[in-house]
């Protein structure tokens, strides 16, 4: 069996992806391990299995994919992946639901709320030009999270554990969902609303939710005006569930303040507006990135590829495909 994996060098520092995947196949009689950066059809010609990492997977990559019989991500997320051409070829794509994840990405979470609000960044850049301006960074608003509400997009694993991390800071929780989690909203006394009450009303919006065609610029201009002048929203989801431009001219008119992990598209152009938008804590898209969690969701990667190997039926097919 051949096994390709997808992964730049950002994500494979020193080559320890490399040394796990080793570890796990390279001593099974009959598997090839080979990497690639980029995934094109040269690439993909001769493998059995895929693993893949934030790298995408296009349908002309998949034009002489003949024998290719599982594409698996190493990450929630597969939207890097055209999942409608695998199907069309019967090639199953397969995510990670590992729960580690969710806690890791919920703590990224409340890392950037709690920059934004109590202006960690500011504080920072201010001392090391040597300003001790305590009175300046008052002026500009210093708050807490305690009794306010938070405005949850999406109950998922990821939601529920910020959800969690909520309720310890003694906020009032409200969520937005297709689906009820009554047993959860009786367990931590949260309550379930539409999109529109909790913009309306929540002095913190979250986004948790999976890009999709329903959910790309779920929060554009018109979600935005709905929002409370200097609410603040935190996207670690998926860069293109916000349209970006409206949102810079939210922070740019102080309207809004923002914590966000992702972009669209991914890096931002340096001309970008939320480059320079004042009232935003940025990070790089690396919410669920951490040394414990990445090794977790390659673990369960790994297991799934196993069970292609024995014949066993696939866990997270995300196309519909199930071999």
């Amino acid at each position: 069996m051949r096994l390709l994996t997808l992964l730049s060098d950002s994500y494979n520092p020193d080559g320890w992806v490399d040394r796990l995947v080793e570890l796990q196949f390279g001593s099974k009689a009959g598997w090839t391990i080979e990497r690639a950066k980029v995934a094109d059809a040269r690439a993909l010609a001769d493998a059995d299995a895929v693993l893949v990492l934030m790298e995408p997977i296009t349908r002309d990559a998949l034009v002489d994919a003949n024998q290719l019989r599982l594409i698996q991500t190493a990450s929630r997320g597969y939207d890097a992946v055209d999942h409608a051409a695998a199907a069309e070829r019967t090639i199953p794509v397969c995510n990670v639901l590992t729960a580690g994840h969710a806690g890791t990405v919920a703590e990224h979470t409340f890392a950037l709320l709690l920059a934004v609000v109590k202006r960690v960044v500011e504080g920072d850049m201010s001392i090391a030009r040597g300003d001790w301006s305590t009175e300046a960074l008052f002026g500009s608003g210093l708050s807490e999270l305690s009794g306010k509400s938070l405005g949850i997009v999406g109950l998922g694993e990821i939601g529920k554990e910020v959800a969690r991390r909520a309720d310890a800071f003694g906020m009032a929780v409200m969520y937005t969902d297709e689906v009820s989690a009554r047993e959860f909203e009786e367990r931590y006394g949260i309550r379930r609303v539409e999109l529109a009450e909790l913009l309306r009303t929540a002095d913190i919006v979250t986004l948790h939710v999976p890009l999709t065609a329903d959910t790309n610029r779920l929060i554009a201009e018109r979600e935005l005006a709905q929002m409370n002048s200097g609410a603040v929203l935190v996207n670690t989801s998926r860069g293109p569930i916000v349209d970006l431009n409206a949102l810079a001219a939210f922070l740019h008119d102080g309207k809004l303040r923002a914590g966000l992990d992702v972009f669209d598209p991914e890096p931002p152009p340096r001309d970008h507006p939320i480059l320079s938008a004042p009232n935003v804590v940025r990070s790089p898209h690396i919410a669920g990135v951490t040394t414990e969690s990445v090794r977790r969701v390659f673990e369960d990667a790994f297991a799934n590829i196993g069970r292609l190997e024995r014949g066993e039926p696939l866990l997270n097919v995300v196309n519909g495909v199930h071999p």
